[in-house]
């Protein structure tokens, strides 16, 4: 890659993240920062709750070193944050992924995610999140394409949890010749921090 087309990438990128981050911003009543490391990736997430609403938006991304690929993701849930039962939080949306693999690519994920935190469970908790992309909704060559996160969590503060997770993230592409590939399939250990 050339200077030239190294600048053009890198002012790609950064448009792009300005305007993601800009979408956090609408929302300035608090939320968390999530970051997760493994030996080949990195995942940072920004998730922002609209005031006086059920709303959360999310930016983030994830850099996979060995293969060079990333993935910058933006997403729109509701939370059901007027049940009783505040140990369980659940939330359905939709999240935007522009990604590079072998080839770039944009999708737009249905799905949702879940914290579980039982109090008599000492500060240990479980999490999970999944969205999925149909073909109807994936563009330039890809068929298909799928977020999946799991992880067990532990209390440290009252507004701070680690955790050891297990991220995949993949897409199935209409060239056979690339057919599937992984921009994350990794063990991970982070934190949350919230705000």
């Amino acid at each position: 890659m050339g200077a030239l087309q190294w600048r053009k990438f890198m002012l790609r990128k950064t448009i792009i993240c300005t305007f993601l981050i800009g979408l956090a911003k609408l929302s300035l009543a608090g939320g968390s920062i999530d970051l997760s490391v493994s030996q080949q990736a990195l995942r940072l997430e920004h998730d922002a709750i609209r005031v006086d609403s059920e709303i959360h938006f999310t930016v983030g991304g994830i850099y996979n070193k060995p293969d060079g690929s990333y993935l910058i993701s933006t997403s729109f849930n509701v939370v059901d944050q007027t049940s009783l039962n505040r140990e369980l939080i659940g939330a359905i949306g939709l999240k935007g992924y522009i990604y590079h693999i072998e080839e770039s690519a944009f999708s737009v994920g249905l799905g949702g995610f879940f914290r579980y935190r039982p109090t008599n469970f000492s500060g240990f908790g479980l999490e999970g999140l999944f969205y999925y992309s149909p073909m109807m909704m994936t563009f330039n060559k890809t068929k298909s394409m799928h977020e999946l996160v799991a992880r067990v969590n532990y209390q440290i503060h009252n507004r701070a949890r680690i955790f050891v997770g297990y991220n995949h993230i993949s897409a199935t592409f209409s060239d056979d010749a690339i057919g599937s590939q992984d921009i994350d399939n990794t063990f991970n250990v982070g934190f949350r921090l919230n705000y």
